[in-house]
């Protein structure tokens, strides 16, 4: 027992510094040798997590049904929002945003009734999370800074991090210049405590802040920073969304990064094949993924030829 606590402390630990590869191989650890199945719960969810952070969507999908098999046995309304949790991941992180608000304002309702003040904060956060990605930047705002409310004072990550949120939501609404200061703070200070994930994070929207005041050189340098970081430490999916949101921030990088493109489209290509992600969402990436063929020929049923997704004319051959 006191070897799986160690593991298990350890896999926290890891997570919260956003050392994927190392929490991740401490929750197998534990998983292989416990036989509680409160830790089993919470070690599958936590794994993933971890995975589908990691891009690796089908084998986080494994991992959340076996926290369903868990479930059953246990009545408590905290492992309900655990179980939420981990299924709101899976939709956030695959970018099937509107899925994920309506699974985020569940977990909200549920831990309200709780009266968990983590709890809330992290339902708070999703749904700005969700907003933001859907373009409600003031709606997003807005919910960061009912997540304040609810911040352990503290804990410095939680209060940097929605520092962060709420400041990338604000780029969008307001001048870029007037959030430089606010998400250059919150990346010194997560470099400061070595918390990468969330770094990861800023240091991706100070480029594309950059890029948007007209200084790539700067940009290109945090760029670069992300993409080491992330290729280091198992981040893929923040990108993933990123290319698919808002690539434009990437052609400034040319070529140097074409093969995380490649992958990028690849993943697209792998989720559109997932039988959990919605109808909507499916469609919009297959939408995607045709517009990134610059030039596109089908022989069968007909000539047809497609420019970036649109059909050309056949009067314009």
């Amino acid at each position: 027992a006191i070897i799986e606590d160690i593991y298990n402390l350890l896999s926290n630990i890891n997570i919260v510094r956003g050392e994927f590869v190392h929490s991740t191989h401490y929750y197998e650890l534990l998983l292989s040798m416990t036989r509680s199945l409160q830790k089993k719960l919470l070690a599958q969810g936590n794994l993933a997590i971890l995975y589908s952070r990691s891009g690796k969507f089908s084998k986080a999908r494994d991992y959340y049904n076996e926290t369903l098999k868990l479930f059953r046995f246990f009545s408590s309304p905290v492992f309900e929002v655990v179980v939420k949790m981990t299924e709101y991941t899976l939709s956030y992180e695959t970018g099937d945003y509107t899925l994920a608000m309506a699974i985020a304002a569940e977990i909200n309702k549920l831990s309200l009734k709780l009266k968990n003040s983590q709890y809330i904060y992290l339902s708070f956060r999703f749904l700005g999370e969700c907003s933001y990605y859907l373009g409600n930047f003031e709606s997003a705002v807005k919910y960061h800074e009912l997540a304040k409310k609810y911040i352990n004072s503290s804990s410095e990550n939680d209060i940097m991090l929605n520092l962060l949120l709420t400041s990338i939501c604000k780029v969008n609404t307001a001048p870029p210049e007037e959030s430089e200061k606010e998400v250059i703070k919150a990346y010194d200070c997560l470099t400061t405590v070595d918390s990468n994930y969330d770094r990861s994070i800023a240091g991706f929207y100070l480029a594309k802040y950059y890029q948007m005041t007209g200084n790539p050189e700067t940009s290109n340098q945090y760029l670069e920073i992300v993409f080491n970081l992330s290729k280091e430490k198992g981040y893929f999916s923040f990108l993933l969304r990123e290319y698919i949101n808002s690539e434009v921030i990437f052609s400034t990088a040319g070529n140097k990064y074409k093969d995380s493109f490649r992958e990028f489209l690849a993943s697209a290509s792998e989720i559109a094949e997932l039988n959990w992600i919605s109808d909507n969402y499916k469609a919009f990436l297959l939408k995607f993924i045709e517009s990134k063929y610059d030039l596109k020929m089908l022989a069968f049923g007909g000539l047809k030829f497609f420019l970036k997704g649109e059909e050309i004319p056949e009067k314009k051959w």
